[in-house]
């Protein structure tokens, strides 16, 4: 967990260090959609997993 961390952490800054705030604003992307359909993509793994035994 610890490693996740401080990977997470060193990815953020580098990004942060490289690329800046504007790039962020200028290149943003829906994370509503990308949250819609990571809960589709486990809801329908759920589904299988329940009718299939896994």
């Amino acid at each position: 967990m610890l490693i996740a961390m401080v990977s997470g952490g060193f990815v953020a800054v580098t990004g942060y260090l490289w690329l800046g705030l504007k790039f962020l604003s200028k290149s943003w992307f829906n994370l509503d959609l990308v949250w819609a359909l990571s809960l589709v993509v486990v809801g329908v793994f759920g589904i299988y997993s329940a009718y299939y035994g896994h």
